[in-house]
Formats: structure tokens, sequence, C-alpha cells
């Protein structure tokens, strides 16, 4: 089993070979558990209603949680890409998220439900895309947003 790394920050750096947001605490963490590095980064945030991710903007989503949301599959991919979800809730917290039937056996889907999401609380989902479209999650991570 690798050993992981010291983290740097969360803090957002562009990457000059892909001219594309990277994390460089992300990047340590996928590279010691994969060797390679991620493939871009996206950040947006969850409003309320509908988000579909777009994977075309990066394989590695920061969403910002500030309202109930449904989360849709994915858009912008070819193939059978493994991307991660990482859902930050605000300050607030308390948020609800409710995913899409494409995401397939959620470890843990209390870790979604208003009531358990904690403020200042990161949930992070990896997951790959199937040939027949369904989502399966291969990793899910939870605790508290490390301050930066």
């Amino acid at each position: 089993m690798p050993q992981l790394p010291n983290l740097p920050t969360r803090t957002a750096v562009t990457d000059p070979r892909t001219g594309r947001m990277s994390k460089p605490w992300l990047d340590a963490l996928q590279s010691a558990a994969t060797g390679s590095s991620n493939e871009g980064w996206a950040s947006v945030t969850a409003k309320g209603g509908t988000l579909t991710p777009d994977l075309s903007q990066g394989l590695n989503q920061e969403i910002t949680v500030t309202a109930d949301t449904a989360i849709a599959p994915p858009t912008g991919y070819t193939g059978s890409p493994t991307f991660r979800l990482i859902f930050e809730q605000d300050a607030t917290g308390g948020h609800a998220l409710t995913f899409d039937p494409a995401y397939k056996d959620l470890t843990n889907p209390a870790a979604f439900s208003g009531s358990n999401a904690a403020a200042n609380t990161r949930v992070i989902l990896t997951c790959t895309v199937r040939a027949d479209g369904s989502i399966i999650q291969t990793s899910f991570t939870i605790g508290p947003i490390p301050i930066s």
C-alpha cells in the first residue's frame, strides 16, 4: 500500500501543461494512490435544482453545496471515466443531495441527507461510468474541510 505524502493546502493553481485548475493536495493524494496525476479540476456551486457535472471541465468536480440539490449523471466524457465528486457543505450545512438512479449502490446515502450533512463537511465520491451508463461508486470519504 502506498504511503500518503504530506498533503499541501487545498489552494488551486493553474497547471501550465493543461491550462486547467489543479489542487496540489488532490494531485498528491491521487499520485500516491494510483501513480497518476489528476486530469483537470472544476469548481461549481450547487444552489438548488439539478446539478449536472460536466466532466469536460475536469474529472475532479469540487461542489460547494449551498441548497438542497439533485445530482444528475455527468456529461462531457467519452468511454468509461473514473471521476471525483467532492461535495463541501457551506457554513450553514444541512443541505440534502439526491442522486439520479444512474448512481448505483452509494455506500452511505445518509451522509447526503440534510439532517446528517453537517456544516463545513466534505464528502468525496470516486465513481466510474460503466458501459451501460450506470455509475458505480469506487470509494467514499467523509470528513471536515481542512483549514487552508
